[in-house]
């Protein structure tokens, strides 16, 4: 698996010489999950029964239990992962911070991110 390497707002990486950077396969399947987290229900516009449903979450009193239900069914819906035997939800401030231990068929990977 391969990609263009982004940043985590989105924007394309490139080298000093302005070629694109590319991540293949486990480091592509962590942007990737990362990008999958991020994505609000219905917002892609060619599946807009995909994503999950952050306005539930967001201004409610939702049990981390059921955000952690929500981030590990998005995580599974990648393909190349094969599971998440460990998933942490925690909140600081406005952001949601989440810390996922995945197992793929690349290998390994721990990811760190924010929504």
């Amino acid at each position: 698996m391969i990609n263009i390497k982004a940043y985590p707002n989105g924007d394309w990486v490139f080298a000093s010489d302005g070629e694109l950077l590319t991540v293949r396969d486990v480091d592509c399947l962590s942007q990737t999950i990362e990008n999958y987290v991020k994505t609000w229900w219905g917002e892609v516009i060619f599946n807009t029964q995909s994503g999950i449903r952050w306005n539930v979450v967001f201004g409610n009193s939702v049990s981390s239990s059921l955000v952690e239900t929500y981030l590990r069914d998005r995580i599974l819906e990648v393909e190349g992962v094969v599971s998440v035997p460990d998933l942490t939800v925690t909140t600081e401030g406005s952001s949601l911070l989440y810390t996922a231990y995945i197992q793929t068929i690349y290998g390994e990977a721990e990811i760190n991110a924010s929504i």
